[in-house]
């Protein structure tokens, strides 16, 4: 683990020179001031290969699985036949490979929803502690060096929490919401320019979703279906797969284009901390 240091005083080698050279000459890349000022605890760049590669296997191995059941559908469509065989055999061996194809196709519902599941298990506290630590890190700055906001709303908060993006204070009153809590400090703090534009939609999506699969499981209470299904009105139509059962949703995945989606929304929302960082805590005259 990184070593923990008060401030980023040792940093002060990078603010400007007298020639007006960012860095004193150093050419430092929006993500490494990132995970060098706001996530010094937080190895970034291994964690994102790591996720990258896992899913990666998953991705293969939802290839093959889907060649499986393209195989066992083909010897239903186009079974090998001989005339050896009486009618009878022949009739049985055609519906155990029609009941194997069923069941081929009951199973990949779940398969892929222990993909997607492992997907969201993945990036969704990933994208959490990144935004949980840079926080931690601004405060620090932010007390050190440059005046908070006094007028935001959000420090009406207890002093404790004022910085912990896993709460809210809305309507005169403190309650836990992550999205929120993330949306409002990223308000207090003027990071907003520096970030994705599609930000909330990206985490409500991605956190409503996370919160289903891991309270409920693959297949939710009917209710809750019904309202995520609801719910997918307001994201994009590409974002999500669901399953049905009858006329009702059944299982919902996370799908490859989204899945894409938060790893490079993750890029960008580490390269704009680091952009914010090199603005107001590095470039000092």
């Amino acid at each position: 683990m990184a070593e923990q240091r008060d401030d980023h005083s040792y940093l002060d080698f990078l603010s400007r020179d007298d020639t007006g050279n960012e860095f004193g000459g150093l050419e430092w890349s929006d993500v490494d001031t990132a995970c060098t000022v706001a996530l010094p605890d937080l190895d970034y760049k291994s964690q994102l290969i790591a996720i990258r590669r896992l899913l990666d296997l998953h991705r293969n191995a939802e290839a093959e699985h889907t060649a499986e059941i393209k195989a066992v559908e083909q010897l239903v469509r186009s079974p090998v036949r001989t005339r050896s065989r009486d009618p009878f055999t022949e009739a049985l061996e055609e519906q155990s490979r029609e009941q194997n194809w069923v069941d081929h196709l009951h199973y990949s519902v779940y398969h892929d929803a222990a993909h997607s599941m492992a997907a969201v298990g993945l990036i969704a506290p990933f994208v959490e502690s990144i935004f949980y630590q840079s926080f931690r890190s601004i405060e620090r700055e932010m007390t050190n060096k440059v005046s908070l906001p006094s007028d935001h709303k959000r420090w009406g908060l207890p002093a404790e929490d004022q910085w912990n993006c896993h709460y809210v204070w809305e309507n005169g009153r403190q309650r836990a919401n992550l999205v929120k809590g993330i949306m409002q400090l990223v308000h207090a703090v003027d990071l907003t320019g520096y970030l994705p534009d599609d930000l909330r939609l990206t985490l409500s999506a991605l956190f409503e979703y996370r919160n289903k699969m891991f309270h409920c499981g693959f297949e939710w209470p009917l209710e809750r279906r019904i309202h995520f299904d609801q719910r997918l009105s307001g994201w994009p139509k590409d974002w999500f797969i669901k399953a049905t059962s009858g006329d009702a949703p059944w299982v919902f995945y996370m799908s490859p284009v989204f899945i894409v989606h938060c790893l490079d929304r993750t890029e960008d929302i580490v390269a704009g901390i680091g952009r914010f960082c090199k603005e107001r805590f590095l470039w000092r005259p």
